[in-house]
């Protein structure tokens, strides 16, 4: 616990015996004054250095403020900015500040019509041209007053620090006799007064010194700052300031007149581009457009003969055909119009004979009831003979009616079958006649279409797989027609025999209802008008028929011509495919070396101006490559086309022989 007071007390007395001789120094009389000498005389050199420093300073400002003055415009400052830059940057300590704010500097530049551009600042000269970054001004010498008071305390306690160690020791020193206790006490306080007062020296001057350094320094401070903000003036009525909103504003307009720029320049380009492949592409059309087909005249020639030759043997396979089967049907219709005639007169005799007898009933009756009052039994016996004798009348007439009906009746059937047989015959000659025919002219079709296989095209293929399929059908719709028009016949007269039929019975049963037949007579006449329409329009089927084979036997013969002149055109055109491909390509490749140095020209002129230009030719490359490949391709395909077109017609051929051989059989 003692050896903290003992070290302590070491320490001390080290420290004491160190700053011994300096407290014996600073008691002397004459240190006092000596000590606020120098510090005066520091003090005046400082603030003398301080003071032309600062002039220094200042004049180097006035200097920069100098070179601005004739530039107070922006058109002037513009115009002179490599001078002003030139000088300024020659002035120490404002070269740096500048600098610093030409870097945030847009400099002036010409315009199209050859005049200058402002110069404009994105920073305020004031954030640069200061007093800080200038190295102008008080920096450090702010403290020297604050330090000059500090050393003066400190010397003036280190004054007073031996005065009073020095009157302690005089003090304890002091003998036991009064009278020299008091004259040596006075004379410590003396020598400590004289101490203390002999300290107070530096205080007083190294604060009068710090008074000084002070107003100097504010004095100093304000010029420079009047001086700079001076400059910083000039400097701004110079340049136009741009803040970010004008420059974003500035730049988004700059950017949308690229744009147009851009566009226009695209624009021309691809119409250049345009122009060029028009150019190049043209001797390609015009090429396609002339050149003919490799079809020769004699081939051409021999498709119309095979045309003609379909076109002829159809119709002369079913014009004799379709004229005989045209007349039989006129001989039925005009004996089923006879028949229905004769069915007729019957009608209106047996219509006139029973009117007789009804008239000749009813004056009976008159008369009989005249006389029921003058002779009942008379009248009566009168009215009984009258019956009978109207009965046995109209028992005769249906006896005659009944035997003329089973006459009509016997001849309908005979004329009906002898015209259904006559029918069925001329139709089984006819479809024979016609697929004879239609048989040679196939077989003399698929011998010529043989011949010229290797020279058709693939659309052959699909014109003789159309003719196959429109032959098949219109020999199945003729023979369609004929069987739908014998079964109408044939309905139709199993019809009127089913109706005479019932006509006999209903004639068989007038004898027991006399009522009934009156009402009855209506109908059955109504029916056989029917059938006569029906027998009339069994004919009109049958002449419909005939048309109908008429027009479809036209629109094959004008399939025929239309498909001859579509294999002329389609040979062409594959002529025209297959041997200009060659030449095609020759000039897609002269015109893509004509493009592509064209575009090489036009980016070497504008190289440096714009990336896009770059990649624009690249882009155009590609485009120009893939090109050539597509028709590389085409080419390909083509000729892959070609030859599987010749495969598909031989193949062709054969089924549409096949097909006519087939619809041969089915018709033996």
């Amino acid at each position: 616990m003692d050896f903290v007071p003992q070290f302590i007390t070491w320490i001390g007395n080290l420290f004491s015996n160190l700053v011994a001789p300096l407290l014996n120094w600073i008691i002397e009389p004459d240190v006092g004054p000596g000590l606020a000498s120098v510090i005066l005389i520091v003090a005046a050199l400082i603030i003398i250095q301080l003071l032309v420093s600062y002039i220094e300073d200042w004049f180097l400002i006035r200097k920069a403020i100098k070179i601005l003055d004739p530039y107070q415009t922006e058109k002037s400052f513009s115009e002179s900015f490599n001078t002003i830059d030139q000088k300024l940057s020659s002035v120490k300590k404002i070269n740096i500040a500048w600098g610093e704010f030409t870097e945030t500097l847009i400099l002036p530049k010409e315009d199209g019509e050859g005049k200058i551009t402002a110069c404009a600042n994105t920073e305020r000269p004031h954030d640069f041209f200061t007093l800080d970054l200038l190295g102008m001004g008080p920096s450090f010498a702010k403290a020297l007053p604050n330090i000059f008071i500090g050393v003066g305390l400190s010397l003036t306690f280190l004054g007073l620090i031996a005065a009073l160690t020095e009157a302690v020791g005089t003090i304890s020193s002091l003998g036991t006799n009064t009278a020299d206790q008091t004259t040596n006490v006075q004379q410590a306080i003396t020598q400590l007064l004289l101490a203390s007062s002999a300290k107070f020296y530096a205080s007083l001057f190294a604060l009068f010194s710090s008074i000084i350094l002070t107003l100097e320094l504010k004095a100093a401070s304000h010029l420079l700052h009047r001086a700079l903000h001076k400059l910083n003036v000039t400097i701004e009525h110079g340049v136009r300031f741009q803040t970010i909103e004008i420059l974003s504003r500035d730049t988004n307009e700059i950017l949308e007149k690229q744009l147009q720029q851009l566009q226009t320049f695209n624009t021309d380009l691809a119409m250049k581009i345009g122009d060029q492949l028009k150019e190049t592409f043209q001797p390609i059309f015009t090429k396609i457009e002339s050149i003919g087909g490799d079809i020769t005249e004699s081939n051409i020639e021999n498709m119309k003969n095979i045309s003609q030759g379909i076109a002829d043997g159809i119709q002369e396979a079913t014009k004799d055909s379709m004229s005989s089967i045209a007349e039989k049907l006129d001989s039925v219709s005009d004996k089923l119009e006879g028949l229905g005639g004769s069915l007729s007169s019957a009608l209106d005799n047996f219509d006139s004979g029973f009117k007789v007898v009804l008239q000749q009933l009813k004056n009976s009756l008159q008369e009989s009831t005249e006389n029921i009052a003058k002779d009942i039994g008379a009248a009566f016996d009168g009215m009984k003979s009258n019956i009978e004798g109207t009965k046995d009348d109209v028992g005769s007439i249906l006896l005659g009616l009944k035997s003329t009906m089973e006459e009509l009746s016997s001849k309908g059937k005979d004329i009906a079958d002898t015209s259904a047989d006559q029918l069925r015959t001329s139709m089984a000659l006819a479809s024979e006649n016609a697929s004879k025919d239609i048989a040679n002219a196939g077989k003399a079709i698929s011998n010529e279409l043989a011949g010229g296989a290797e020279e058709m095209s693939a659309s052959i293929s699909k014109a003789a797989k159309v003719a196959k399929q429109q032959i098949a059908d219109a020999g199945k719709d003729i023979a369609d027609g004929f069987s739908s028009s014998t079964a109408s016949l044939v309905n139709s007269l199993d019809s009127i025999t089913l109706k005479l039929g019932r006509l006999e019975t209903s004639l068989v049963s007038l004898p027991g209802q006399f009522l009934a037949v009156t009402e009855s007579l209506d109908p059955m006449t109504k029916s056989m008008q029917q059938a006569s329409g029906d027998i009339r329009s069994a004919s009109a089927q049958f002449e419909t028929a005939g048309s109908s084979l008429e027009s479809t036997i036209e629109p094959l013969t004008r399939y025929v011509t239309d498909s001859k002149v579509a294999i002329e055109s389609i040979s062409k055109e594959l002529h025209q495919t297959t041997v200009q491909v060659k030449d095609a390509s020759a000039s897609i490749a002269s015109a893509v070396d004509i493009l592509e140095g064209q575009i090489s020209s036009q980016v070497k002129e504008l190289s440096g101006s714009d990336e896009k230009l770059a990649r624009l030719h690249s882009a155009l490359t590609d485009a120009t490559d893939e090109i050539i490949g597509k028709l590389v391709a085409f080419q390909n395909n083509m000729d892959k086309g070609l030859m599987n077109s010749i495969g598909i017609l031989d193949n062709t051929i054969e089924e549409f022989g096949d097909t006519i051989d087939k619809y041969i059989k089915e018709k033996k």
